[in-house]
C-alpha cells in the first residue's frame, strides 16, 4: 500500500468547515479533508452550515481505517457529496483480507448511492476480477503490476450489472457482470435472505449462523459469486438499486 495525493480543488480541513470557513471553489465545488472515522463529524458540519454546493471528500492518514457506513453515505449524498477520494493504493486480496472486505463494502454502497470513488488499485488472485466489475472502478492500478487489471475493470464496468431489490417476502438479484451469462436469483427463503442481509457488512465466517440451512445458503451464495470469500471474511457483492437509470430497462 502506498500513498499519493489526488488532484482536485483546494481542500479545507474538517475544523475549518465546522468553524464556518467554507468558501466556494471552482464551479461551486468544495473539497474537505477528513481522517478515517470522522464521518459523523463531517455529517454534522455539513448539516450545520447547509452549504448547498457539491462536496468532494478527501480521506487522509497513514493507512485506511473506518469507512462511512451505508447510512452515513446516504446522509452525505443528501448533503451534496459527489465524490470520495482515497489516497492509498488498494490491493484487494487475501493478504489484507479484512481491509479488502471493508473496502469492497464501501465500493458496493457508494455504487448504490451513485457516489463516485476516486481510487487506485485492483483485485489480486484468488479474487476473480470479474466478480467486482459492477462496483466503482479504479482510476488506475497505482502500480505498474496492477495497471492492466485496473484497465480491464474500467473497461468492463457499467452501472447496474449486479444489484438487488426487495419485494414482499423476497429479494431479487439481477446479475449481468461481464464474465458470466445474465442471471436472476430469487432469494425467497428465510435462511438465504438472512445470510445475505447479514453480509451487508463484512463478517468473519465463524460469526455467522451455523444452522444447516444457513450454512447451505452461504455456500450457495458463494458458489454464485454473490458473496465474496476473502480468507475468513465474507461480504455480499450485489448493491442495492436505489438510483434507477433512464430508461430503467437498461438494467
Amino acid at each position: 500500500m502506498s500513498v499519493s495525493t489526488l488532484s482536485g480543488p483546494s481542500t479545507l480541513t474538517l475544523r475549518q468547515l465546522a468553524s464556518g470557513e467554507a468558501t466556494l471553489e471552482e464551479a461551486g465545488h468544495l473539497s474537505v479533508s477528513v481522517a478515517p472515522g470522522q464521518w459523523e463529524e463531517l455529517v454534522g458540519a455539513l448539516e450545520s452550515h447547509g452549504l448547498g454546493q457539491a462536496v468532494s471528500v478527501e480521506v487522509h492518514g497513514e493507512a485506511p481505517g473506518d469507512w462511512p457506513t451505508d447510512a452515513q453515505l446516504a446522509r452525505l449524498v443528501a448533503l451534496g457529496c459527489v465524490e470520495l477520494r482515497v489516497p492509498w493504493v488498494m490491493e484487494l486480496g487475501e493478504q489484507r483480507a479484512e481491509q479488502s472486505a471493508h473496502f469492497v463494502r464501501l465500493l458496493r454502497d457508494c455504487t448504490s448511492h451513485r457516489l463516485r470513488v476516486r481510487w487506485r488499485g485492483a483485485a489480486r488472485p484468488p479474487i476473480a476480477s470479474w466478480t467486482l466489475y459492477h462496483l466503482e472502478p479504479p482510476e488506475s492500478g497505482g502500480t505498474p503490476e496492477l495497471d492492466e487489471a485496473a484497465r480491464r475493470w474500467r473497461q468492463a464496468h457499467a452501472y447496474g450489472r449486479c444489484y438487488w431489490r426487495a419485494g414482499p417476502g423476497f429479494m431479487l438479484v439481477k446479475d449481468r457482470r461481464e464474465g458470466r451469462s445474465a442471471t436472476q436469483f430469487l432469494l425467497d427463503d428465510a435462511a438465504t435472505r438472512s445470510v445475505f442481509e447479514a453480509l451487508s457488512v463484512p463478517k468473519r465466517v465463524e460469526s455467522l449462523d451455523t444452522e444447516p440451512e444457513a450454512r447451505k445458503a452461504l455456500a450457495d451464495l458463494q458458489e454464485e459469486a454473490l458473496v465474496l470469500e476473502l480468507g475468513p471474511w465474507r461480504v455480499a457483492l450485489p448493491f442495492r438499486m436505489r438510483c434507477w437509470p433512464v430508461p430503467f430497462i437498461a438494467v
